[in-house]
């Protein structure tokens, strides 16, 4: 599998890599509804979370985990404020 911290793009690479997934993915769609966002997540659901736990610092290769402090901060922008 890729290994996310080893992938080095300029500012100007990931705008064009995104705007090149956003037509693969979306097409000429100029809004997305949260159905439609929630089956790409679960259809990608594995090489999502590969990446993001690869983006941490406090990744561990031969336990495959993240601290639990970068697993907070992976998860705080999710959290509704009643949790």
């Amino acid at each position: 599998m890729l290994d996310a911290r080893l992938i080095k793009a300029s500012d100007a690479d990931f705008k064009e890599t995104n705007k090149a997934l956003t037509q693969v993915i979306f097409g000429d769609k100029k809004q997305v509804k949260m159905t439609e966002l929630n089956d790409l997540v679960a259809s990608i659901k594995e090489e999502l979370y590969h990446y993001e736990f690869h983006t941490f610092a406090s990744f561990d290769e031969e336990t495959k985990s993240i601290s639990v402090e970068d697993f907070l901060k992976s998860i705080v922008s999710c959290i509704s404020g009643s949790k």
